[in-house]
């Protein structure tokens, strides 16, 4: 057994640092500038903590301000820490199936297949980093609160892990939700027993301990603007639904599905979207039903858990890697106890693997794409006329065949100031494509754009998708723009 589990943590090294290498020397991308702008005005660690910097994310907010101050702004540094806490994510998942009852092979196999969630976009994005440092220490605060019903000082431990997890993200809110969760489904007998037994569960130190630091949170952050404190409207709620009803499956399964749900494939599309939504909503309410105790928490944690973005935020994957580990423990659970499933889940996980790679390839091509951006851009920057300002339009906001790397919406300036280049921050921007999120980007008619590439007075530099780089306009006159 030790040799397998050696093989086993082996080759789960060497996946994880061949996405590192293949993405640690791209540019930083999007808000991971204006983060490292953001805290060039701290004067110490302390204030990182102390001051309103939205969204209340200390502990992300921590790497960027280190990046700022402790050591140079190097993309491989950056990177590092979500690579490093979601190999921590990958032992917490293992680690939670041993703390539920499975075998140690259950438990090695658990972290092997999620070790194949496509979770790239997230740990490559430092701006992310919130959503991985909050799973994975969402992960060892479950790991612990369910070993405090054997060893009740696990508590201590529990609690420090949720706050660690609240700081990282504040949507590690919903483990409030679990603890007692879990406490309730893990009573059993009649009834006379089962109060009793509720009661002495509800009591654990974790919980109350928890609801403490969630109210200090949220006192000290009573007037910061964040996400996740305020429902969406119904439209969007149904749209990151279904989103969130498919956020651990396969790809090539969840885009089509979100496609045609979205009206891309005619009426008939959208009938069997419909259709493979109502199947799922079904068979995850038989699941529920049928499922033991361990299985039933682990499904209603994963819908607790996807719940809060779904209603308060523009659902992304990276909301889904917690549920992505609850639902690998439960896979391979029910694989090993019924071995009919054991295919689907092999199945599972060579997708999901998949889905990484190509991940990660995406991920490659935006730092490519980004790269040339700010070459050009730096060049007609430090280039341009007297007289004249420098318009930018239809800059890649996200990346991606699901759209969920962020990219340029933000940082642009910011990223050719880094460079050295001087008036960046005086830049325009626009765009003639709507975007769900907030951008620097003003939306214009492609009238109004067409008036800007005969201007005079400005140099357009506008994206063209084909060619992965900006075309320049001067007075109307169109010209390609290669990086040297």
């Amino acid at each position: 057994m030790a040799w397998r589990s050696w093989l086993v943590w082996m080759a789960i090294l060497c996946w994880l640092s061949a996405q590192y290498l293949a993405c640690m020397d791209y540019p930083l991308l999007a808000e991971d500038h204006t983060e490292l702008h953001a805290m060039r005005p701290f004067a110490s660690v302390v204030e990182v903590f102390t001051t309103d910097h939205p969204p209340p994310r200390p502990l992300q907010h921590l790497v960027f301000y280190a990046g700022t101050h402790w050591t140079s702004i190097e993309p491989w540094a950056m990177r590092l820490p979500g690579f490093l806490v979601h190999l921590l994510a990958i032992v917490g998942a293992g680690r939670l199936a041993r703390a539920l009852g499975f075998g140690s092979g259950t438990a090695l196999a658990t972290s092997l297949l999620y070790a194949a969630f496509p979770a790239t976009h997230a740990i490559v994005y430092p701006a992310s980093l919130g959503a991985v440092g909050r799973t994975a220490f969402g992960l060892w605060s479950l790991v612990f609160f369910v070993t405090s019903e054997r060893r009740p000082l696990a508590a201590i431990p529990a609690i420090a892990c949720a706050t660690i997890a609240l700081l990282f993200h504040q949507s590690a809110t919903t483990l409030a939700a679990m603890f007692p969760l879990f406490a309730v489904l893990a009573c059993r007998g009649p009834i006379e027993h089962l109060v009793p037994c509720i009661r002495r569960q509800l009591a654990n130190p974790t919980w109350a301990g928890f609801l403490v630091v969630l109210a200090l949170f949220f006192w000290a952050h009573r007037d910061a603007d964040s996400p996740h404190t305020s429902l969406r409207s119904l439209a969007s709620i149904a749209g990151n639904g279904v989103k969130g009803l498919f956020a651990v499956a396969p790809e090539d399964l969840r885009f089509p599905v979100v496609e045609a749900m979205r009206g891309h494939y005619g009426s008939f599309g959208f009938v069997l979207g419909l259709g493979a939504v109502l199947a799922v909503v079904t068979g995850f309410g038989i699941a529920v039903v049928r499922s033991g105790r361990v299985l039933r928490f682990l499904l209603l944690a994963i819908a607790c858990d996807l719940l809060l973005p779904i209603s308060t935020a523009g659902f992304s994957q990276r909301y889904a890697l917690l549920a992505g580990a609850l639902f690998a423990i439960a896979a391979v659970s029910k694989s090993l106890s019924a071995t009919r499933y054991r295919p689907f889940v092999l199945l599972l996980g060579l997708l999901w693997g998949f889905d990484t790679v190509r991940s990660t390839l995406e991920a490659r091509e935006a730092g490519h794409t980004v790269a040339r951006l700010l070459e050009v851009g730096a060049r007609e920057r430090a280039s341009l006329p007297v007289g004249c300002r420098l318009v930018v339009a239809d800059l890649p906001l996200t990346w991606g065949r699901e759209k969920d790397l962020m990219v340029l919406h933000w940082g642009f300036s910011e990223a050719l100031s880094d460079r050295g280049v001087g008036g960046a921050f005086d830049l325009e921007y626009v765009r003639t494509q709507t975007f769900p999120g907030e951008t620097r980007a003003k939306l214009v008619a492609p009238t109004e754009l067409e008036r800007l590439r005969h201007d005079p007075n400005i140099v357009l530099l506008e994206y063209e998708p084909l060619a992965r780089t900006f075309v320049v306009f001067r007075r109307g006159v169109r010209e390609d723009a290669k990086p040297r």
